[in-house]
């Protein structure tokens, strides 16, 4: 497959669905100023801009009922504290008048089995349920489904299971939004990431060891900060998979200061967190990085120094630690990321030799805004005497986190340094 025409099709925060014939796009970029403001109306415009938005397909026939899934693509793992069931929704949309009926049913061609990797929670031993909807009912719905958590190590891509909308009644099914995915991980291989709660501190994050990894030694770190979406897992499996057999930790956070919109990642955290401002939840993360990072050093002997990538609104949280924490980091890679000057208040003595590449797609939909915010990073980078800066442009590629490059950056680096 071309490079190119692979990360034109894979969801922006890296969860690649092309191998079972299932293409979405979850935008990554956004994120807000002190005010909420300063961006936000432009993230808003690039929300779902590689594919027809499913509200707009069902705002487009309004003759009738309509029905579709909500999300052409959903993750979860096998083993997780919040995570254990996940839900498909189905959205009706048109007119609510009269009663309605729709089949969700298993797609062939999943890489996961139903009744051996899941099930469905209403009815275990069935293939398929229908769902109804009452006259003047334009509530959604949901299939919930149980994933079953074996001991059995399986593909360390992880499975997907396939599902399709059939045989509505009273309704039309909306074209391409009719078929949806989990992802599903499994937990029982050596690299397979953790979710834990860092000990000083209310973030938790999720955790790959590297192949071989063993207790004797020290082990590089890269953490991984999402763009505004809620994909961690997406991301945190494009990256778990761009390490390959490099000796690097892979460490993902459930940050908050990347998200435009609150509630933040409900599936991790309950109030109050949900209620903190975005200058709050700024601190937090920080503060909560440096609480992951001394946990990581103590569990899994990380090195003293770590490499950091933050994608769109995470390069947020990306800058804000290059400019703060220069001495307790190794490189840094934001790509196609923002970046407001309010959030940087502290320039510490030292660091500047950091290594920073940071990375841009030509093709971003929204590659000016994008461009706006380098350049404004960059100027006050070389204005505080940070002088190994460079920024790669790739002509040809979207809003994606190029995880393959960052990996193969932060390895000459760490060689470099050893």
């Amino acid at each position: 497959m071309n490079r190119y025409f692979g990360r034109a099709r894979r969801w922006s925060t890296g969860l690649l669905a092309a191998s079972l014939g299932v293409i979405a796009t979850v935008s990554g970029c956004g994120g807000s100023d002190d005010n909420g403001n300063d961006g936000t109306a432009a993230a808003l415009a690039v929300i779902h801009v590689e594919e027809p938005s499913v509200l707009k397909a069902l705002s487009d026939n309004p003759i009738g009922p309509t029905v579709a899934f909500e999300s052409t693509g959903y993750v979860t793992d096998e083993k997780s504290p919040w995570n254990v069931s996940r839900q498909l929704k189905v959205i009706r949309g048109g007119s609510s008048v009269g009663e309605i009926s729709v089949q969700v049913r298993v797609r062939a061609g999943g890489t996961a089995a139903v009744f051996y990797d899941y099930v469905f929670a209403a009815d275990p031993g069935a293939e398929l349920v229908t769902l109804h909807w009452a006259d003047g009912d334009a509530s959604p719905k949901y299939v919930v489904l149980r994933i079953v958590d074996d001991d059995l190590p399986e593909n360390v891509l992880g499975e997907g299971a396939l599902f399709e909308l059939a045989k509505a009644v009273g309704a039309e099914i909306v074209d391409g939004a009719h078929r949806s995915q989990m992802w599903i991980y499994d937990d029982d291989f050596e690299t397979a990431p953790v979710l834990i709660k860092a000990r000083n501190h209310d973030i938790v994050y999720y955790v790959s060891k590297p192949h071989g990894w063993n207790a004797s030694r020290n082990w590089p770190v890269v953490y991984v900060i999402n763009g505004d979406n809620s994909w961690y897992r997406g991301i945190e499996w494009e990256f778990r998979t761009a390490r390959g057999l490099r000796d690097f930790i892979v460490v993902t956070p459930i940050t908050l200061s990347n998200r435009i919109f609150f509630p933040g990642p409900s599936e991790y955290y309950r109030e109050p967190l949900h209620g903190l401002a975005w200058s709050q939840r700024r601190f937090w993360d920080e503060q909560g990085l440096l609480a992951i990072h001394a946990d990581i050093q103590r569990d899994f002997r990380g090195e003293e120094r770590f490499y950091l990538t933050g994608h769109s609104a995470g390069g947020v949280l990306n800058y804000q630690m290059i400019f703060h924490h220069p001495n307790e980091m190794a490189a840094a890679a934001p790509t196609c990321a923002q970046f407001f000057r309010s959030s940087i208040t502290l320039f510490p003595e030292g660091g500047r030799e950091l290594p920073i590449r940071a990375y841009q797609g030509g093709q971003d939909p929204q590659f000016e805004l994008f461009e706006n915010r380098w350049q404004a990073a960059k100027q006050l980078l070389v204005e505080k005497g940070f002088f190994n800066v460079e920024r790669v442009l790739d002509p040809l590629a979207l809003h994606v986190s190029f995880a393959p490059e960052v990996m193969q950056f932060f390895e000459e680096v760490q060689q470099a340094r050893r």
